[in-house]
């Protein structure tokens, strides 16, 4: 079930990739950045100067960028909470007790956002040393916190 969704979200990121573009072509041509006559290698070269200068996020288009976005949400997600149902299941339960569903979901969630946060703070510009560290160190007081606030599921011994 998680695996699923985590190749829905591979799936999501596969068609916005090849199939849709992330920029806005028609406010690219107007600002006079991109001719018919401009190679692949100008179009990369203004696009990178686009976003040295901070203003990438005025070309893009933002629904392919959310899209994009919860694709990689999904598939992060879909893969903690199953890598963590499974080494839940493995390693720390018995035969007949299921893995703690919540607790997967949970870290899913939370560590799905990460990477979500962390690209779109490069793609408005503010991604720095100092706010990586600083967004890391968050979660990381996020998910100890969570850990010690919320209980355990209690399992049944199957007697």
């Amino acid at each position: 079930m998680l695996v699923l969704i985590a190749i829905t979200g591979l799936g999501l990121i596969w068609f916005s990739l090849n199939n849709l573009s992330p920029f806005n072509w028609e406010k690219l041509k107007a600002d006079k950045l991109t001719t018919a006559n401009t190679t692949q290698t100008q179009v990369q070269v203004q696009i990178t100067e686009l976003y040295e200068r901070g203003e990438l996020t005025a070309y893009l288009r933002s629904d392919v960028v959310t899209l994009l976005l919860t694709g990689v949400f999904t598939l992060v997600a879909g893969l903690i909470a199953a890598a963590h149902t499974a080494l839940d299941k493995l390693f720390f339960r018995k035969f007949f007790q299921s893995p703690n569903m919540p607790m997967a979901l949970r870290r899913g969630i939370l560590w799905g956002s990460f990477p979500v946060v962390i690209i779109y703070l490069a793609l408005i510009g503010y991604l720095n040393t100092t706010l990586l560290l600083l967004i890391s160190g968050t979660y990381m007081l996020a998910e100890f916190g969570l850990s010690a606030l919320l209980p355990f599921r209690k399992v049944e011994t199957g007697k």
